[in-house]
């Protein structure tokens, strides 16, 4: 997958309504920040901002055009407000070519109609994986594929082919569950109530 490029301005801090006045203009306010290199504040189009997340995801690279420059990134925080859907913060990590960088990948489960039915289901205890990588390694997401999973199986860290990366070091422990397929309880039927009579006697009180 290729990376994804989005262009980005400096923005001027201006009095502690600056990012309300960036918001209102339909930008989202955000800096980015790299290991010896200086932060910048930035505001990115809003709709350019939402369509990148929702196709490529809130991890891996992202090639940033700031000042006529093209600098490799990281996204590492979104901050949402209220409704999910709304951006109010973003901050980017700049990156180093030569520096391994500690990140977590968003993992992504693939073949879930293939096993579930209503007596299966696929859980995911594991969303994102800890790695540790150069720049020129890091993976846009981990597909996980569970077409072939059985009931009462699962799948851990160790079964990725991530792991098997030499270019990648996995953070996480090896045995950890990242997906499984479970039996889904069936839920017991209530016994049917004999229908007794509340007065079992043939005779009525009213006959004394």
């Amino acid at each position: 997958m290729s990376i994804p490029k989005l262009k980005v301005i400096t923005r001027e801090i201006k009095g502690k309504k600056s990012s309300q006045r960036v918001r209102k203009e339909g930008f989202v306010p955000g800096i980015v920040y790299g290991h010896n290199k200086e932060t910048k504040s930035i505001k990115i189009d809003r709709k350019e901002l939402q369509k990148l997340l929702n196709k490529h995801g809130e991890s891996g690279t992202v090639n940033i055009e700031l000042e006529g420059q093209i600098r490799p990134t990281i996204i590492k925080e979104v901050q949402r407000g209220v409704a999910q859907s709304d951006v109010l913060h973003i901050d980017f990590q700049e990156l180093s070519v030569g520096e391994k960088i500690k990140m977590a990948v968003h993992i992504n489960v693939i073949g879930k109609e293939k096993v579930e039915t209503p007596w299966a289901i696929i859980q995911q205890q594991l969303n994102e994986l800890d790695i540790q990588c150069l720049p020129k390694h890091i993976p846009q997401r981990i597909t996980v594929n569970v077409s072939e999973l059985e009931i009462g199986n699962s799948l851990t860290v160790g079964d990725l082919d991530i792991f098997k990366d030499t270019d990648i070091e996995v953070l996480n422990d090896t045995g950890e569950v990242v997906v499984s397929l479970t039996a889904i309880k069936k839920e017991s039927e209530p016994e049917e109530e004999d229908n007794i009579p509340i007065y079992e006697s043939e005779t009525s009180i009213l006959d004394k």
